[in-house]
């Protein structure tokens, strides 16, 4: 079993990192659900504030999904940016990220319309504008 430390160190083979949100951001699924098997906070927050969700919705890592929401994740917790992890998933295109998330409390989807707003100011949005509509 790998030993998961104070210090995030993702250069090390056996995967050290302080938080699950840590273990997501390097992707490292593994770590992420043995960390999750041995109590760690699901939604432990990294430097910046993210969870494992935001992670998780960012990189489309669905396989992460319904452990993370099972220990009943928060996607509302805002990062050091005001964004929560629907914001990331709705950013992303991630729409298994964005129902697995909302299924629960559809009132969360709120929060999609701020971030594709974003989005789409910076033209990244991934939804196309309906034809002859202004921008959101």
């Amino acid at each position: 079993m790998a030993s998961y430390g104070s210090n995030p160190t993702p250069s090390s083979s056996s995967g050290r990192y302080a938080t699950v949100a840590d273990a997501a951001a390097q992707q490292n699924t593994e770590a992420v659900l043995e960390m999750l098997a041995q109590g760690y906070r699901v939604d432990g927050q990294d430097s910046d504030g993210n969870t494992a969700l935001h992670w998780i919705a960012f990189f489309k890592l669905d396989t992460l999904l319904s452990p993370v929401l099972e220990r009943r994740a928060r996607p509302d917790i805002v990062n050091d940016s005001g964004e929560c992890a629907v914001h990331w998933a709705a950013k992303s295109c991630n729409v298994a990220g964005l129902d697995a998330m909302t299924r629960a409390n559809r009132a969360l989807l709120s929060l999609v319309r701020s971030a594709l707003c974003c989005a789409n100011q910076l033209g990244t949005a991934c939804l196309p504008r309906p034809v002859g509509s202004s921008a959101m």
